[in-house]
């Protein structure tokens, strides 16, 4: 294992629709010079006046350069709200690769698309975190492309796995992306958990995976089962997924009109 990790956050506000269309927004998280960030997370607001409505749709959270995290969102409602991105730093080489798919859009009607895509590290070098970002939003009808990951995590020793729905009208591109170290593989934990909700409600709740007592972790990942349903709208998506003291990765997930299966996925080191 490697040394502890610093945590370094970033904040931007995301207008409201208010007046006019959606708006999106990115944060940035920068960790300090000579050490990377070796993995990140998000966290996005919410406003339990709204009938628990996430204010922020994640759009994209991943490695950019050798030092930064950015975090990716859309906001779905009125009021402003905050959209952080979070970097998890320490001296240690790791390089990004990433691989991007495209992701068809509605046509205006019916299905959203949805698209999988995998970033895989080269032989000799184990995933150590990774990101999934629906690249490029464009909000102004017609032709809107809002690209929404719903599944970001490592799959085996090497690959890191990234799934998106795209409920505008238009294909966009889908990135996924995996950090790469030439270190061990790290161990897996997961949770599942419920969140509920009726057809005329929505709620909110946490899953939280968790390393074993000599661990640390390191990354982490989420998956939700069952994004959106056509036929009623219903939706099921993460809103935060993020490190929480030394062995906890905790995701926030939104059901709205029935209940909704999330994963959260902590991938965890022996300490020193």
């Amino acid at each position: 294992g490697g040394k502890k990790l610093k945590t370094k956050s970033g904040t931007v506000e995301i207008e409201g629709s208010g007046m006019g269309g959606l708006e999106d927004g990115t944060a940035t998280a920068r960790c300090p010079k000579k050490t990377k960030a070796v993995s990140g997370g998000f966290d996005t607001e919410i406003d339990d006046d709204l009938m628990g409505t996430s204010a922020i749709l994640h759009i994209g959270s991943r490695r950019v350069g050798g030092r930064k995290w950015n975090a990716t969102g859309i906001n779905a409602v009125t009021p402003d709200g905050d959209l952080t991105a979070f970097a998890y730093c320490r001296k240690q080489k790791a390089n990004a690769k990433s691989k991007t798919t495209e992701v068809e859009g509605t046509g205006g009607a019916g299905e959203p698309g949805d698209s999988t895509v995998s970033a895989k590290c080269e032989k000799g070098d184990t995933a150590l975190s990774g990101g999934a970002d629906g690249q490029d939003p464009d909000l102004d009808a017609p032709g809107t492309t809002a690209i929404l990951p719903y599944e970001s995590r490592k799959q085996g020793d090497r690959k890191w796995s990234a799934s998106a729905i795209n409920i505008g009208d238009t294909e966009g591109d889908l990135l996924g992306q995996v950090v790469c170290y030439g270190g061990k593989e790290l161990k897996t934990k997961q949770k599942t958990g419920e969140v509920d909700a009726s057809a005329t409600t929505s709620s909110t709740g946490d899953i939280v995976a968790r390393c074993s007592k000599k661990q640390r972790v390191v990354s982490g990942g989420f998956s939700s089962e069952d994004p959106i349903d056509p036929s009623t709208g219903a939706l099921g998506l993460v809103y935060s997924s993020h490190k929480q003291g030394n062995r906890k990765w905790t995701i926030s997930a939104l059901s709205t009109g029935e209940d909704h299966d999330f994963t959260a996925f902590a991938y965890c080191e022996k300490k020193k």
